[in-house]
């Protein structure tokens, strides 16, 4: 069916889009741009029969449509649909001019099915487009991922973008099996899709790639994701659950270095780190986000149960230098600097 012709179907009810992953062998391309100049035509006359009056900016609003080619980049033209939407929809307004992507970001999701006509699927599809990438830019990953997830790709202006967003959000969200597939039709099934993006998802790819389960790789990717909801003002069952998961991962972690390295006693005893393995100067190098800079640290990190800052001191330098031989310096102070944040929050 023409891309054209599927916008233009208005129902009551619509099936939910078929799983990407279903059609293995279908390459998302953005529709022309007489396509998707038609769709928005026909978005507002349908804007104008609820209104039940014609739209006195409607001429207005085609005309800016008009300096769009083939090769306007999708982006630009999912940018000008935002416009347009706004200046046709009062409702898309407010909602919109709530959403500043340099702003703060507002206490709860949006309500999209609200602002528009659930029976208007090119509106609807497009707006929570347009607002999932706005959430992803607050670091609203959840609430993006809940816009972003229902979208069919090929029904879509700019099916890059959306796939790009969403794999975002799983990327950071530790979804890692769901990241890797979006990621792989974003790169291998989509067209038009900017050097940029395809740059940016070729080293989340990579990073997916070489990250083990129960790694500390991981365990600082929940670090990161537990200091994002706490930054969001969000402290409830979840983050803690999340929080005593990490607690028992580094645990196990450190088990299992310390099992590796023969359980030699000590502040670091007969199992120094090994000079070929650890960084001549760690507090230098790159430190993860969401861990201090400067590579300074507390000596002792939080007192949460069962955690890195219950451990004697003795046993606490023996994690660090643990820590140190077998992974790269900016991790330790990710751990340390966890701690230090929880231990602020309590």
């Amino acid at each position: 069916m023409p891309f054209a012709e599927l916008l233009l179907v208005v129902v009551a009810a619509q099936a939910a889009p078929p799983d990407v992953s279903e059609a293995p062998f279908e390459t998302f391309t953005p529709p022309s741009i007489g396509e998707v100049r038609e769709a928005v035509s026909a978005y507002l006359d349908r804007r104008a029969e609820v209104r039940q009056e014609p739209l006195p900016n409607r001429e207005d609003l085609l005309a800016s449509w008009d300096g769009m080619t083939e090769e306007t980049p999708p982006a630009e033209r999912l940018d000008l649909l935002a416009v347009t939407l706004r200046a046709a929809d009062p409702a898309i307004e407010d909602l919109l001019a709530a959403l500043d992507p340099l702003g703060r970001p507002p206490e709860e999701r949006p309500d999209v099915d609200f602002a528009v006509d659930s029976s208007d699927p090119f509106a609807r599809d497009h707006l929570r487009l347009i607002v999932g990438r706005t959430l992803v830019r607050l670091g609203m990953y959840d609430e993006a991922l809940g816009e972003l997830e229902g979208l069919a790709p090929a029904e879509l202006i700019d099916p890059a973008t959306a796939l790009y967003c969403r794999a975002v959000c799983e990327h950071q969200l530790l979804m890692r099996g769901e990241a890797l597939q979006t990621l792989a039709t974003l790169l291998d099934r989509t067209a038009r899709v900017p050097e940029s993006v395809t740059a940016l998802a070729g080293l989340m790819q990579a990073e997916l790639n070489e990250t083990e389960p129960e790694s500390l790789r991981e365990v600082a990717g929940m670090m990161r994701d537990v200091e994002r909801r706490l930054d969001l003002g969000r402290s409830g069952p979840k983050v803690r659950k999340q929080e005593e998961e990490i607690i028992a991962r580094l645990d196990a972690i450190i088990e299992k270095l310390q099992a590796q390295a023969g359980g030699g006693g000590g502040e670091g005893g007969g199992n120094s780190p090994s000079q070929s393995n650890q960084s001549a100067n760690p507090g230098s190098d790159s430190a993860l986000k969401g861990g201090p800079s400067d590579g300074i640290a507390d000596d002792k990190p939080a007192d949460g149960a069962g955690g890195w800052g219950d451990l004697p001191p003795r046993e606490q330098a023996r994690a660090r230098s643990l820590l140190d031989r077998d992974y790269p310096g900016h991790y330790r102070r990710v751990v340390e600097e966890y701690f230090r944040k929880s231990a602020e929050e309590d």
